[in-house]
């Protein structure tokens, strides 16, 4: 079983006159954010063009923006597909995967844990969600 979906641009991030992304202000409009260790597959191209794949986990997420750490090198601006293993709950009667796919807003580089980066991805406004088999 599988499903998109998109998201209503009143839970989107609101662009200013340059296109560029502008921050929400704070109150109770505010976007919830949640942090979690989310299991995730990301792949993209690195920063030589070369596709690669990564396992990582998802630290904070919300409708707009998803943190995590890499340790391939990205570009700014680079386009990144995540997979995100949802495991099953009471609520959920299986494991889950979702898909979505963003742009790179902000990397920072780690001196510790093996030199992996910070990740910030602007997340785009599709979605699918798709119940794994078993």
């Amino acid at each position: 079983m599988a499903f998109s979906a998109i998201i209503p641009s009143s839970m989107t991030r609101n662009n200013g006159k340059n296109g560029k992304a502008v921050s929400k202000p704070a109150g109770p409009t505010h976007e919830k954010c949640f942090d979690l260790a989310l299991p995730a597959l990301v792949r993209g191209k690195d920063a030589e063009g070369l596709p690669f794949e990564e396992e990582t986990e998802i630290a904070r997420i919300s409708s707009e923006e998803a943190v995590f750490k890499l340790r391939q090198r990205v570009l700014l601006d680079a386009s990144l597909d995540l997979t995100l293993n949802i495991p099953r709950t009471l609520i959920l009667g299986g494991d889950m995967n979702m898909r979505l796919s963003g742009i790179v807003r902000s990397v920072i580089a780690e001196t510790t844990n093996g030199g992996a980066q910070v990740i910030a991805l602007s997340l785009g406004r599709t979605f699918s969600i798709r119940l794994q088999a078993g």
